[in-house]
């Protein structure tokens, strides 16, 4: 739950999301196998928040994010969006749907099209949705360009004219054009200088307020989910193994992932000693992931159980919810990273 907790605007069940591998890949005697990119994941998004998935590369949060704007079709569960399974709409019902649940992609090069000017692209949504005539199109564009820091002069440019962050922006004004109450933002910032990652950060702040948007940010970067998600979801391997407000999370991390994922943020001080562990191993393949837990072949703490039953997702309090068998007796290892984040800050003073 979030401090904006209310009405819900979005509800994923049980998703899972399975890829066949092509069989290209495999001897002709090979038996068919396929990526287990999610598995049961469950999560609430309420509106006027900021849900925040965090994770390492191929843990299944941007196959999530797709899977809610229907760019992929989830091999088994439920999406919700106002209460209506959004898999079963058809016909102009789906298309309201796509009117009111768009997505800023990662890469601000190859999500734009060469061959279109900016006006074109950031109005190409009220085209495709017949929304209003040739000149209210194009003051609407022009309003949602200013918006987002774009000059009204630059309608007429091509994307190869415009630097990385000027480019999010169009990505970020095209997302704006159809009025959505949600936005997926797939890792939008990940890819641009880190002073124009906070003006974008800051920029998606400013829209979120005029606009009364809900956003799903989906990122790796603890620091920037810390900046702008109310809520966090931790994954790994295609579970969400922690899912708890920002503050009681940066607080508090109860899994063993979420403490490793902590440790791992560098601290810019040669002369703060940490005793932060970093974890050891590689990341099982979703094609053949391990039985019982996903995390118990990197878990220094995995016991028994772990190797042979999958921990649920459950509540540690109301707001706080861990995929862990023995959690409650992991606790205090999750002081080493507040420890290093209170030597950080004498060390500033």
């Amino acid at each position: 739950m979030s401090d904006k907790e209310g009405k819900v605007l979005l509800e994923a069940e049980g998703l899972v999301m399975h890829f066949p591998v092509s069989a290209r890949s495999l001897s002709p005697f090979a038996e068919r196998k396929t990526v287990k990119a999610v598995q049961d994941v469950s999560f609430k998004v309420y509106e006027g928040e900021t849900l925040g998935l965090v994770g390492e590369s191929g843990c299944g949060k941007s196959t999530t994010g797709k899977m809610i704007v229907k760019l992929l079709q989830p091999t088994a569960g439920a999406i919700r969006f106002e209460g209506a399974d959004i898999n079963a709409l058809k016909g102009k019902e789906e298309l309201a749907f796509r009117r009111q649940v768009q997505i800023i992609f990662q890469d601000p090069f190859s999500s734009l099209d060469p061959r279109y000017k900016v006006g074109q692209t950031i109005g190409e949504p009220l085209v495709v949705h017949k929304t209003g005539d040739k000149k209210s199109r194009r003051e609407r564009v022009i309003e949602i360009m200013q918006d987002v820091g774009l000059k009204s002069e630059m309608y007429g440019r091509y994307p190869h004219e415009f630097s990385g962050g000027q480019r999010q922006r169009i990505g970020v004004a095209r997302a704006l054009a159809l009025n959505p109450r949600l936005i997926v933002c797939d890792e939008p910032v990940s890819s641009l200088d880190v002073s124009i990652q906070a003006q974008i950060l800051n920029l998606m702040k400013v829209l979120q307020r005029k606009y009364r948007l809900t956003y799903v940010f989906i990122s790796h970067n603890l620091l920037v989910v810390k900046h702008l998600c109310d809520r966090i979801a931790v994954m790994y391997l295609g579970h969400i193994v922690e899912l708890a407000r920002r503050d009681d999370l940066f607080a508090r991390r109860l899994h063993p992932y979420t403490q490793a994922l902590f440790d791992a943020i560098p601290i810019a001080d040669p002369d703060v000693k940490t005793m932060n562990e970093l974890l050891q191993g590689d990341i099982p393949s979703p094609i053949d992931p391990p039985p019982g837990c996903v995390f118990n072949t990197r878990c220094p703490y995995a016991r028994q159980r772990c190797l042979e039953q999958t921990p649920a997702l459950q509540p540690d309090t109301d707001s706080h919810l861990v995929a862990c068998h023995f959690y409650r007796d992991l606790r205090p290892s999750a002081l080493r990273a507040e420890q290093s984040a209170e030597e950080a800050g004498k060390a500033a003073v």
